[in-house]
């Protein structure tokens, strides 16, 4: 491979300056210092197919990235450095590795009705578990750690804060699965051009089934004499908003306040 590019598909970023070496013979695929660039981030794989009957039984590959940005269209942009490694067969495989996000940002807007979203919760019913047809993805387990160098960042129409994950990537390559948590370090809450200070906060990752954050965030903001507390919790899809404020008012008092 020689100088070989391409537009990635879903990132629509460019990779670029392919080069390396792969070698075919009846009983291995030997991958050699493929090297390439996506942006201005470089990436490296190493590795082997062993061959039986020209069907792929072992393998192992090692991978590193080093200043690599992915970006996912008006959603997610990440810096990140990674060092993984991908060992097994077709009956079991696993990924593992370290993750280390050197910037991040998440900027997609999230939907919600503060005036519809004080009261009950919704339970949403559990995700159907379904088969997946590549024997290879089903069998492969995750056990990918991920640290950071800065904070990660969101900004979006509700939100500015920075947090700090120590999260741990689970499950199989068909179902992954997120657990750990994510503190917020600084922030603020927006509703209706008034800033509610995070005085404490938590994304925590529980959901066994899918990637899935639970939100636990304290936030407060000052009118005139008023303290006016709001707390969020719940997962993006179903956020439940509770207001208080000192002196004590009424819900329909503190919302005028808001107003």
């Amino acid at each position: 491979l020689s100088k070989l590019g391409f537009t990635l598909p879903v990132l629509e970023q460019d990779l670029k300056e392919l080069n390396g070496r792969i070698e075919l013979t009846s009983s291995r695929i030997n991958v050699k210092h493929i090297e390439g660039m996506i942006d201005k981030g470089s990436f490296n794989v190493d590795g082997y197919i062993d061959l039986d009957q020209y069907r792929p039984s072992d393998f192992s590959f090692n991978t590193g990235t080093n200043n690599l940005t992915l970006e996912i269209p008006d959603q997610l942009s990440m810096i990140l450095n990674s060092d993984i490694t991908v060992r097994g067969n077709q009956e079991k495989s696993t990924i593992s590795g370290i993750v280390t996000l050197l910037e991040g940002l998440y900027y997609k807007n999230i939907e919600f009705n503060l005036l519809q979203s004080v009261t009950k919760k919704k339970i949403a019913p559990l995700p159907e578990r379904k088969k997946h047809q590549n024997k290879y993805l089903e069998n492969m387990e995750l056990d990918i750690s991920v640290t950071r160098r800065k904070p990660f960042l969101i900004d979006n129409n509700m939100a500015l804060m920075d947090l700090s994950p120590n999260l741990h990537i689970g499950g199989t390559a068909v179902q992954p699965v997120i657990s750990g948590q994510a503190k917020v370090d600084t922030g603020i809450v927006m509703f209706r051009n008034n800033e509610f200070q995070i005085k404490k906060g938590v994304i925590d990752f529980l959901n066994p089934y899918k990637i899935e954050p639970t939100i636990d965030i304290a936030s407060e903001t000052e009118i005139r004499e008023w303290i006016i507390n709001m707390d969020i919790s719940g997962t993006p899809d179903n956020l439940t908003f509770t207001l208080t404020s000192t002196p004590k008012e009424e819900h329909e008092d503190i919302l005028s306040l808001l107003l």
